[in-house]
């Protein structure tokens, strides 16, 4: 290799701590071939650091690791850092565009610094602190983390997630969420009409006693219609046609099972339906055979 100032050929001059070093005779300068770091300004062993990183995703403490690893906590931290940018810098470039059928959406509650009541009785001014939500979609079949997100349970945030989720995935798909009251609008505007998007709802109740749970599903259906927005069947085509184009949005319950929570009655389960709709008199009328929505329930 030749010098860039003196233009001569350089030689081999020595190799301090495993290192080959080179000099330049003309110019009296040398240098070292000293390839790159895989965990940047970081002296840990790779070895090392990845046993760290297998115990922080099996679950295990920061000081458990470091009584294991004998590695110091602040390095263990910054590790974890470091590697975690990286994977969120990864993701998006790994997973872009995946055909998916079916994707279900939840937030992971957590809490950085403080939880929110803390944070309001001390009067802590870091908008970091308090709870934190993370949003993961997954896909059902091959549990495929699709996106995720970071922050608190609103509006703005979730449409964040909702804008990943879209850039990670392709074509038509079911979309499931929970009844969070944020996600129809967001899933709205950043897919328009290439999910069909329903949302699992569950109530508590109680009678005589007795708790249990129903759980129902609202289908939403996003179609293109006119300048106005009309509604239409769930999971349905509009009925008209007419001139621009705008997003119409339409939503029906479709009550499709009632399960009571822990070892209570079907019997609580139906009066929690009841005190909800009391037309709905019967257990067979919990249930759509067809799983398509109820008209009935515009």
């Amino acid at each position: 290799m030749q010098c860039p100032v003196c233009q001569t050929a350089s030689k081999k001059f020595g190799k301090p701590k495993g290192f080959q070093r080179y000099h330049y005779p003309s110019c009296k300068k040398s240098w070292s071939e000293r390839p790159a770091r895989q965990l940047g300004e970081m002296r840990l062993p790779v070895e090392r650091a990845l046993l760290v990183l297998h115990l922080l995703t099996e679950g295990c403490a920061i000081r458990a690791i470091e009584r294991i690893t004998d590695t110091e906590k602040r390095t263990i931290l910054r590790l974890l850092v470091q590697v975690g940018e990286g994977c969120e810098r990864l993701l998006p470039e790994l997973v872009k565009a995946a055909t998916v059928e079916d994707v279900q959406a939840d937030e992971v509650w957590g809490y950085v610094r403080c939880k929110e009541k803390t944070k309001e009785r001390r009067k802590i001014t870091d908008p970091e602190a308090g709870d934190a939500d993370c949003f993961i979609g997954l896909e059902r079949h091959s549990k495929l983390v699709l996106a995720w997100h970071l922050g608190r349970r609103d509006h703005w945030h979730t449409q964040d997630f909702m804008e990943k989720l879209s850039a990670a995935t392709a074509g038509r798909f079911q979309l499931t969420t929970d009844g969070f009251s944020a996600y129809p609008d967001d899933v709205e505007y950043n897919f328009g009409s290439r999910v069909d998007f329903a949302q699992l709802v569950k109530e508590f109740g109680s009678k005589g006693g007795e708790e249990a749970l129903v759980l129902y599903f609202v289908y939403y259906n996003f179609c293109k219609s006119g300048t106005s927005r009309r509604p239409c069947p769930a999971r349905g085509g509009c009925s008209s046609r007419l001139a621009g184009s705008a997003w119409c949005r339409a939503s029906a319950t479709s009550w499709r099972c009632a399960a009571p929570a822990w070892s209570m009655s079907p019997t609580s389960s139906l009066a929690c339906v009841t005190a909800r709709d009391p037309s709905r008199g019967s257990s067979g009328a919990l249930c759509s055979p067809s799983g398509a929505a109820d008209p009935g329930a515009e």
